[in-house]
């Protein structure tokens, strides 16, 4: 998912990236620890993502 000037994409290994769109330099990630069968929603500032075993996370 474009939002702005990242690229914000769920991967089956368990992680969040948030990667910059013009070059593609990750900015950020986060290990969840269980597939991201999904995609990203963000909203109101918030970034939201499902996994695998069903939670729901949500990062500000």
């Amino acid at each position: 998912m474009i939002c702005g000037d990242s690229v914000i994409a769920a991967s089956l290994d368990g992680r969040l990236y948030i990667l910059n769109l013009d070059d593609g330099r990750k900015i950020w990630q986060y290990e969840i620890g269980s597939e991201l069968t999904g995609s990203p929603a963000v909203t109101g500032g918030m970034i939201f993502v499902g996994s695998k075993d069903g939670t729901l996370y949500i990062f500000r």
